[in-house]
């Protein structure tokens, strides 16, 4: 069952007010009344005599002045945006967009909104957390009336993939907002390619030629351990697997891993054995304790690229923008490419379009503030103050058509590749990624430390998910 919907025109008799009825009267002014001695002049036998008389008289105090809406936004990024949210609701845009609006972000996950649901009392919009396994669970507000009538969003300008990520089985659970882009490429250090001796105009396409290009740019001490790695296939993009940034084997080998309309997972597959074999044969060369040694000193994603102390990398398209502004040496010499693929598929570009929401949990004290949020978020005001301080791109087709994607060197690589993909996938609406995530890190570390071969890792991996799926929504 969905949630019950409400109208756009209830929406915009304000923000955070309630319904009429009892919540109305509860919040009615109260009537005080008084008994009084009053004089009065009254005609006794022809003359006018003055007298007391006891009078009740009512009194309506003036109402205490209305206090600041409220919206809480809860995101999976941090602290970052944090600081951002708190910057953006500063500006006379967001003031005059939401009036009166006391704009609360907070950083959390899907565990903690999943607590705060439990509890009645969820944020009035979440955004990177596990929207399926939230709109499966039927625990999001049906936005559709409010979508479909919006005087900020157009539908016909919003990229179809994304407006399709934001539904359940046909119902709008979410609204593309924030941020939307190609989410795969290899990112290479030019210098250090240079460096030695390799060419990033010309870089590898397969897995194979990504190995070589491994093994002469990885550097270890005199005792043994890394002190460059080369490649990482497990290192941010090549490891991750969400709700919206899709699976990079996925989109890689070219199979999809869920059907939504009957429920089916297909981990086990070919391409997913393939690629641990992968995987291994890197571990097997840097090992694994030091990898794991050199992670808790540089960390994953941006920490060891901008440090220069790892040459290549699967990434999104936000790396351009990000590198730019947190290490400004390092993305003067960033190159951008196609994502490798297994030898069986050379020549081929393959692509994964993604990207975030804001949705509304059921419960929400101000749904509708949550809304105009992320409404605000599609404005051409919003989009560009996000760009320009992040390099995020937004899912608007004439807000794509008409950025300067060269400010950030690398992003104009992402931005064509959409159009020049053989392969041009959607994130797949798979609502236990988080789930199947965990576990799929824990079975690829026993595969690359020889304890499981991939192909048990994988029938492990099916299982596990798959009977989690049929326990929590079929039965």
């Amino acid at each position: 069952m969905s949630a019950k919907r409400i109208s756009r025109r209830e929406m915009l008799k304000g923000l955070g007010l309630a319904a009429a009825g009892t919540a109305l009267a509860a919040c009615a002014p109260e009537v005080v009344k008084e008994t009084v001695t009053v004089k009065e002049t009254v005609i006794v036998e022809g003359e006018p005599v003055e007298v007391e008389v006891e009078k009740i008289v009512t009194a309506t105090p003036e109402p205490a002045p209305e206090g600041p809406k409220v919206v809480k936004w809860w995101h999976g990024w941090g602290g970052r945006w944090v600081e951002l949210g708190d910057e953006i609701a500063q500006t006379e845009q967001f003031k005059e967009f939401l009036p009166g609006v006391e704009f609360e972000p907070y950083g959390a996950n899907s565990e903690k909104l999943l607590t705060a649901m439990a509890g009645g009392d969820p944020p009035d919009g979440y955004s990177q957390m596990d929207y399926f396994n939230f709109m499966a669970r039927d625990a999001n507000l049906d936005v559709t009336d409010w979508i479909e009538t919006s005087d900020t969003l157009d539908l016909e300008d919003i990229v179809p993939a994304r407006l399709e990520a934001s539904k359940w089985q046909g119902v709008y659970y979410g609204v593309p907002a924030m941020e939307a882009g190609n989410r795969f490429g290899f990112v290479m250090n030019g210098r250090m390619a240079e460096e030695a001796g390799l060419d990033p105009d010309n870089p590898p396409t397969t897995w194979d030629e990504v190995y070589e290009w491994h093994l002469e740019l990885t550097k270890f001490d005199s005792a043994g351990n890394l002190k460059i790695i080369g490649f990482d296939p497990l290192d941010a993009m090549g490891g991750h697997w969400s709700a919206y940034d899709g699976w990079m084997p996925c989109t890689s080998w070219g199979w999809d891993y869920f059907d939504e309309d009957a429920g089916e997972y297909n981990l086990d597959a070919p391409g997913l054995i393939e690629y641990l074999y992968i995987v291994t044969k890197f571990y097997d060369h840097m090992g694994p304790d030091n990898v794991s040694s050199y992670r808790q000193s540089f960390g994953r994603w941006g920490g060891s690229v901008n440090a220069e102390v790892q040459a290549l990398q699967i990434e999104g398209y936000w790396m351009c923008g990000e590198t730019a502004h947190e290490a400004p040496q390092v993305s003067e010499v960033l190159h951008t490419s196609w994502l490798p693929v297994p030898e069986s598929r050379r020549g081929t570009k393959a692509q994964c379009y993604g990207g975030h929401l804001v949705c509304i949990p059921r419960e929400s004290k101000n749904p509708e503030g949550g809304f105009r949020w992320a409404e605000f978020l599609n404005t051409d005001f919003a989009r560009d103050w996000v760009y320009e301080r992040l390099g995020w791109l937004n899912p608007s087709i004439s807000w794509n058509k008409s950025v300067d994607s060269s400010v950030y060197t690398g992003l104009p690589f992402y931005v064509n590749s959409t159009f020049e993909a053989d392969q041009l996938t959607e994130v797949e609406k798979d609502p236990l990624c988080e789930f199947g995530r965990e576990k799929y890190h824990k079975l690829a570390e026993e595969v690359y430390r020889h304890v499981k071969t991939p192909e048990e890792a994988t029938a492990e991996l099916q299982q596990l998910v798959q009977n989690e799926y049929d326990r929590t929504f079929k039965m």
